[in-house]
């Protein structure tokens, strides 16, 4: 027994595709290839900005610890106080800086998981997936 919402989900769907498919010259199932052979890419896109990401968020972070070594002999040796409250002040920008990348690259992580997975290891859901994400949104 098949549920009706889930039948008319599938007729657009394939309406979908079989009305891009004509729009371009070709038939739905190279269509459907073309887009499974997308999802690879896609995966691949998602995890390099990802890892990108991380390695700007390690870069801020060595650079923070480096900075915060330099801060601590300048208080040893510095009698002039106003740079070492300079130095200060543009460490906790750098650590607030580098708390906010690492952050956002957790959160794009977490979002883009699912994604990146199914894009790598099932890009048969990941076409579907996409396809009734465009459905949704119309």
């Amino acid at each position: 027994m098949t549920d009706p919402t889930f039948a008319s989900v599938s007729q657009h769907a394939l309406d979908l595709l079989d009305t891009l498919a004509q729009k371009l010259g070709t038939t739905a199932e190279h269509l459907w290839v073309v887009l499974c052979r997308q999802a690879p890419v896609s995966a691949g896109a998602e995890l390099f900005m990802i890892l990108l990401m991380a390695a700007l968020a390690a870069t801020m972070i060595n650079r923070a610890m480096a900075y915060n070594k330099k801060l601590a002999t300048l208080r040893r040796e510095s009698s002039y106080k106003g740079i070492v409250d300079d130095q200060a002040l543009a460490l906790g920008l750098l650590v607030g800086a580098s708390i906010i990348t690492t952050l956002a690259t957790l959160v794009t992580c977490a979002v883009c998981c699912t994604d990146i997975a199914a894009g790598f290891f099932n890009p048969e859901y990941w076409a579907l997936d996409k396809v009734l994400t465009t459905i949704r949104g119309r």
